[in-house]
């Protein structure tokens, strides 16, 4: 397994999870795709367009559901999505 697939130790005792937790299991699941999806570079900076991850995740998201949960995310301070060039940058990574 590549090392950047794999969540960092302090994320488990950090604020950011504790966040997470709180907004519900959709965005635990896009939190985790984020830090281990196939697009993802161990600098926390990709592109992954909305309509790839609507597909990764077809069982648990429609393209619609994926942005509402991304705005949710950009909201805490958790990722920042550049809705024109489909990069995302997750913070901490």
């Amino acid at each position: 397994m590549r090392p950047t697939s794999n969540f960092p130790p302090k994320y488990w005792a950090s604020d950011r999870k504790r966040i997470v937790l709180g907004m519900g299991c959709e965005h635990q699941v896009m939190l985790h795709y984020l830090y281990s999806g196939p697009n993802t570079h161990q600098y926390g900076i990709f592109y992954l367009p909305v309509y790839q991850m609507a597909h990764d995740l077809s069982e648990q998201f429609t393209k619609d559901e994926a942005e509402r949960v991304l705005d949710d995310l950009e909201e805490a301070n958790i990722q920042m999505r550049d809705r024109n060039t489909d990069v995302i940058w997750v913070y901490g990574m």
